[in-house]
C-alpha cells in the first residue's frame, strides 16, 4: 500500500544511477555501490510540487510481506523564494556528472520544471539553519516562462553539459556549465 505519496498525479521519474547510496534521512549521498550493480532508487516529481525519492530494492525484498507500506525514502517540498507557495512541478533530470570548485561530486543536485515554464536548479540535501528552513530551490530561470507547463526536459546524449527545454510555444538550450557562474541566460530559444 502506497499511503505516503503525491498530493497530485506523478508526471515525470527518473531511475538513478545504481551507484547511489543516500545517507540517512535523505542529507546527502555517496556513490558506495558497484556501477553493474542493480538500480535502488528513483525519483518523482508532481503538480504538488514535491520531488520524492523511492527505494526500488526495499519493495523488491518485501514484495511478499503482507503488510507491506512503501514510503518515499525522502522527500522534499519545492517552494518559491520570494513568496514560499508551493511550486508545481513536472519535469525533472538528475546532475549525475555535477563537480563542486574542489571537483567533488555533487550527487543531490537536479534540474526541474514549474508548471509555467520555468526552469529550476535545485538540491535535494541543502542544508538548513538554525532559525530557517533549507532552500531546495538554488536558482530559479524564467527566462522560459510561457504561463503553461514545460513539455519536456532532457539531457543532450551527445554533450552531457547540454539541457533540451521544451514549451509550448519554443524550445530552449541550456548549457550547465552556466549555471555554476550565476549566468541566467540560455544559449538558444527557438523563433515562436
Amino acid at each position: 500500500i502506497i499511503d505516503d505519496s503525491h498530493k497530485k498525479p506523478v508526471v515525470a521519474i527518473e531511475f538513478l544511477p545504481a551507484t547511489l547510496e543516500l545517507e540517512k534521512r535523505g542529507r546527502g549521498a555517496s556513490e558506495k555501490n558497484a556501477k553493474d550493480g542493480p538500480v535502488k532508487y528513483f525519483i518523482t516529481i508532481a503538480g504538488d510540487g514535491q520531488v520524492m525519492i523511492w527505494d526500488f530494492q526495499a519493495v523488491l525484498e518485501a514484495v511478499n510481506d503482507s503488510d507491506i507500506q512503501w514510503r518515499p525514502a525522502y522527500k522534499v517540498q519545492l517552494q518559491r523564494q520570494d513568496s514560499g507557495t508551493e511550486m508545481g512541478c513536472c519535469q525533472i533530470v538528475y546532475c549525475h556528472d555535477r563537480v563542486d570548485e574542489k571537483k567533488n561530486k555533487m550527487l543531490t543536485n537536479f534540474f526541474a520544471s514549474t508548471e509555467e515554464g520555468e526552469l529550476i536548479f535545485g538540491d535535494w540535501a541543502a542544508p538548513g539553519g538554525e532559525d530557517r528552513k533549507p532552500e531546495f530551490v538554488k536558482q530559479l530561470f524564467t527566462v522560459s516562462k510561457t504561463f503553461r507547463p514545460m513539455l519536456s526536459l532532457e539531457r543532450s546524449p551527445f554533450f552531457s553539459d547540454l539541457l533540451l527545454a521544451v514549451t509550448d510555444w519554443a524550445f530552449y538550450l541550456f548549457k550547465d556549465a552556466l549555471f555554476k557562474d550565476g549566468i541566467k541566460e540560455h544559449l538558444f530559444q527557438s523563433s515562436y
